[in-house]
């Protein structure tokens, strides 16, 4: 890992995708070393929550053994934060489309994820496809 070193917010960066951990964080290795990341502005089930193993096998499908570029957001808990991007695809955004994350209100400054998980209620994908039993955020789960 690239310990110690800070990438400046704003930063462009790219490598290829060695690992998720879970449906909103992964490890990149870049020509410096490795880095954790964390996607901007979502958040995804953790793995004991339900839906949590499905949105993780979404994002291992969508970036692993890839090469993604991130525009740096900020730092949290030892991961950078970022919008990621594979290929013309927003990673960010297609795991909230897709039913895999909700909009994190406390950074979704431009509220750009909240339309997409609109989309994703109305349309009963992923996490939202029980409304007799809607999901838990994730941010809730954690306390």
């Amino acid at each position: 890992m690239l310990k110690g070193f800070i990438f400046a917010i704003g930063s462009i960066l790219s490598g290829e995708v060695t690992q998720v951990i879970d449906g909103d964080t992964f490890i990149m290795q870049t020509g410096n070393g490795t880095v954790n990341v964390r996607l901007q502005g979502v958040d995804a089930p953790e793995i004991k929550q339900p839906f949590g193993t499905h949105c993780r096998d979404l994002l291992t499908g969508l970036i692993h053994g890839g090469k993604v570029e991130l525009a740096v957001t900020g730092h949290s808990y030892g991961r950078m934060v970022a919008y990621v991007r594979k290929g013309s695809t927003l990673v960010n955004e297609r795991v909230v489309s897709d039913g895999c994350a909700m909009a994190e209100p406390r950074y979704d400054r431009q509220h750009m994820f909240m339309l997409m998980e609109n989309g994703a209620r109305e349309r009963r994908d992923g996490i939202w496809s029980d409304p007799a039993n809607p999901p838990q955020a994730p941010w809730e789960f954690r306390k």
